[in-house]
């Protein structure tokens, strides 16, 4: 449980850089594309992490699982804070 924890509390902090990053390179595609290119982006940090720490594969795992979710909240918190609406141009 301590090696999930740690780990998880290491991988949260990517999450909103990597979904700001989407955004501002994907921000005209639609969500679903969108969330499939950030869990990508953190199956990769995830696949990494396998790989070098060999002993913690499962709570990586667990991790990896767990981004679906956290991204699902994290955008929805972004998105009623307004972070990611561009201004229109006025009507002419």
């Amino acid at each position: 449980m301590g090696s999930f924890l740690s780990l998880f509390l290491k991988v949260l902090p990517l999450i909103p850089t990597v979904i700001a990053g989407v955004e501002q390179l994907h921000g005209e595609k639609d969500g679903a594309t969108k969330k499939q290119m950030a869990q990508d982006a953190l199956s990769l940090a995830t696949g990494v992490a396998s790989a070098a720490l060999p002993a913690q594969a499962q709570a990586v795992q667990v991790v990896s699982a767990a981004t679906s979710s956290i991204i699902d909240a994290t955008v929805s918190a972004f998105n009623a804070a307004g972070v990611f609406q561009t201004k229109s141009a006025p009507a002419a």
